[in-house]
């Protein structure tokens, strides 16, 4: 009989303890990334190069090239003017995921490798 009560305690206590692993791994550490990485996002400024934006931020997720013909750029959510929508010519994203949608924090380089945008997206 207390054979079988420590074997039931102890896949009790087995079971709590994963769960709360589990929980840590899929809700709690991709906010604490996000603060992060937001900690920084916020302490980026216009005009720094992208190689002080990957050293502030870290090496990024994704990085995409354009050929300066337009798309939306923004700073935060203030739409950019239109004069520096044509040149942008490359964009780096920094995504991580969580249980419910992705958040990404998104850096748009002109053609000299000076930041002109960012935005958050959630």
């Amino acid at each position: 009989m207390k054979k079988a009560v420590k074997i039931a305690l102890l896949s009790f206590v087995g079971i709590v303890i994963l769960g709360a692993v589990l929980l840590d791994h899929y809700f709690a550490k991709p906010f604490r990334e996000i603060a992060a990485l937001e900690t920084r996002y916020f302490q980026t400024q216009r005009n720094m190069t992208r190689d002080e934006v990957v050293q502030l931020m870290g090496p990024p997720h994704r990085t995409y090239t354009h050929d300066g013909s337009g798309g939306s750029i923004y700073w935060d959510d203030d739409s950019a003017p239109l004069a520096q929508e044509t040149q942008v010519r490359q964009s780096i994203r920094y995504t991580v995921r969580t249980f419910f949608l992705p958040v990404s924090f998104e850096f748009y380089f002109d053609s000299e490798n000076q930041l002109v945008g960012r935005h958050r997206l959630d």
